[in-house]
């Protein structure tokens, strides 16, 4: 039930963020694509924002999937059977190869992607947070250490990670940089539009 909860937690935010760019953008007809692989299945995912969609008015006129993972260049390309079954739906007429690449661009430009974060060495992440929690001054002890016994690190445990990071950097920076650091606009400055490797296994 707990690891239920949390799943369905994540869910919701990501199914919230989606909801508020595509009513920023005052977009109110959307088309859902989403991997049911058996390494990728995000069913569930997309269960929750199609409802989070129907709660905030906004219409999905159809859910296409594909089954396989997608490698380019060594497996089939699922995007061509979506393109087949769909086509005649949204299809325009077009007069030369210059309208085709013209459309293609506006179609990008109305497209959003929600791509999780791939677990990026989540396991050194929790034996080195099983360490630290050993040491000064959090001082929890762990008496399967010795043998290679770890504590479960929770998903929620490398959401605080990431947040206390990207602050921290964003702190520095500000610093290094003479600013106040009680502004939390100049802050914020440091923050946005830059990457960071994230330790979620989400």
């Amino acid at each position: 039930m707990r690891k239920c909860l949390k799943e369905q937690n994540s869910h919701t935010q990501i199914s919230k963020s989606v909801a508020s760019v595509l009513l920023t953008f005052k977009w109110h007809k959307v088309v859902l694509l989403y991997s049911k692989s058996s390494d990728r299945d995000f069913s569930a995912v997309a269960r929750t924002i199609q409802n989070t969609l129907q709660i905030h008015n906004i219409d999905v006129t159809r859910v296409s999937t594909w089954s396989d993972t997608f490698h380019y260049g060594y497996t089939e390309n699922p995007f061509q059977r979506i393109v087949e079954q769909t086509y005649q739906t949204t299809r325009r007429l077009l007069n030369d190869d210059f309208e085709i690449i013209e459309l293609a661009e506006k179609s990008f430009q109305s497209y959003i992607g929600v791509v999780p974060t791939p677990p990026i060495e989540f396991e050194k992440f929790s034996f080195k947070v099983n360490q630290f929690m050993q040491l000064p001054p959090f001082n929890f002890p762990n008496p399967t250490w010795e043998w290679g016994g770890l504590k479960r690190v929770p998903a929620e445990g490398a959401y605080l990670y990431d947040a206390v990071y990207v602050y921290a950097r964003a702190l520095n920076d500000t610093l290094k940089n003479n600013g106040n650091p009680f502004d939390g606009k100049l802050i914020f400055k440091y923050i946005k539009n830059r990457e960071y490797r994230s330790q979620s296994p989400v």
